[in-house]
């Protein structure tokens, strides 16, 4: 329907069809960090010095469907509402199919941080890596003679994502992680959610560097826009004043530098 409505009505170059998802899809991420982000500007800053605003016009698809669902983060901790946040994730699956990878994550980010369902997500990740071989081979043996075995083999001729991807995924819940007396006693609902997400998103980047970055490196999107809130929140709530402002400097320095 879009693609029809904007052929139709304002032109037939395809940049002013890309253009036009890529506005749309970054008004969804800008709305979602205003819904949770304590500190928008710094939020948005982040957000581009990690280079994500480019998924807006590379994977475009895909980005409109992960900013989409950051808009309607926010339904995730409000049990009267959270239809609402089914119906954006179908929306989202409609959109760009990897999206579905959200829903049984759905169930996982609502808990504490650090929970039980979060570090059984973390020892899949690390078990994953370790029997990357094994895994590899029961995915050639279940999708043989399939549309998926070409899949497959892209998976496993692939060098996989740059480590220092990882690394930066990493940072969200190592910061909350060394506060985390000072994050259980302050965190809302929200936020947890937010923590857990960036949790889930360091392991997709872990199992990623060891496997394909062209498949697995693409699912850490859906959950790692959310980090860039998360980060001025855990600074601005469990850091005092001296550790803020150098953790405020090093961060803008070192995403630069990334």
């Amino acid at each position: 329907a879009y693609g029809y409505i904007v052929k139709k009505f304002i032109s037939e170059d395809a940049t002013v069809y890309l253009f036009g998802i890529a506005l749309i899809s970054g008004i969804f991420a800008m709305i979602g960090y205003r819904r949770c982000s304590c500190d928008y500007m710094y939020t948005l800053v982040l957000f581009m010095l990690a280079g994500k605003f480019i998924w807006m016009m590379k994977g475009i698809k895909q980005f409109a469907a992960a900013a989409l669902l950051l808009m309607a983060m926010k339904y995730i901790t409000e049990e009267k509402k959270k239809y609402k946040y089914f119906i954006y994730l179908l929306i989202a699956y409609l959109i760009h199919p990897s999206a579905i990878i959200v829903l049984p994550a759905y169930f996982i980010v609502k808990g504490k941080p650090w929970s039980l369902k979060i570090l059984v997500t973390i020892l899949l990740a690390i078990l994953s890596v370790t029997f990357v071989g094994e895994f590899t081979s029961i995915l050639d043996f279940l999708t043989e003679d399939t549309v998926f075995e070409s899949n497959v083999d892209l998976f496993t001729r692939d060098d996989g994502s740059n480590i220092m991807r990882f690394f930066v995924a990493a940072v969200p819940p190592i910061l909350a992680l060394i506060k985390h007396k000072e994050v259980e006693s302050k965190a809302t609902p929200m936020v947890n959610v937010m923590i857990n997400m960036s949790v889930i998103s360091a392991c997709c980047y872990l199992v990623a560097t060891f496997t394909s970055g062209i498949l697995m490196g693409r699912v850490p999107l859906y959950f790692e826009l959310s980090g860039f809130a998360l980060i001025p929140w855990l600074l601005d709530n469990v850091y005092d004043e001296h550790d803020r402002k150098i953790l405020r400097v090093l961060c803008v320095f070192f995403y630069i530098s990334f």
